[in-house]
């Protein structure tokens, strides 16, 4: 139940941000950042093509409910060295900015179906390098 209401903030989130205009959009895309490999060199697709492969550098990585460090959180249980738990990051905030002056990618978390914002620094693709969409 509670993750399903954890869902339902992030799609009241992304409502927030829909009326973007274009020259905004072709702004934000323009900051986008590239996840870089740990093994590999192929782009992995998350469950359903959903996001793509990714695994948190190290354990119990947080997922905030928003794009700031103050939001209720989520985490990623087990990270990197393998076995790590399978992520899918979804898609990044270009605009907004984490405490170290990166991305935040969206991370949805197959093993605990954890949902929830999380520096871009902080995860490392499965198999090849590839840049999430703008959210």
């Amino acid at each position: 139940m509670k993750t399903l209401r954890n869902f339902a903030i992030i799609v009241a989130l992304f409502a927030l941000f829909l009326p973007i205009s274009a020259s905004a959009q072709g702004q934000a895309e323009s900051g986008l950042q590239e996840i870089q490999s740990v093994n590999g060199d192929r782009a992995v697709r998350g469950a359903a093509g959903i996001g793509a492969g990714v695994y948190a550098k190290f354990n119990l990585l947080s997922l905030f409910q928003c794009p700031y460090t103050n939001c209720n959180q989520g985490w990623v249980n087990d990270g990197l060295p393998l076995p790590a738990d399978d992520v899918a990051a979804i898609c990044q905030f270009p605009g907004w900015k984490s405490p170290r002056g990166n991305n935040w990618v969206l991370l949805l978390s197959h093993q605990n179906n954890h949902v929830g914002f999380a520096d871009i620094g902080d995860v490392v693709a499965q198999n090849g390098t590839f840049t999430p969409p703008a959210c």
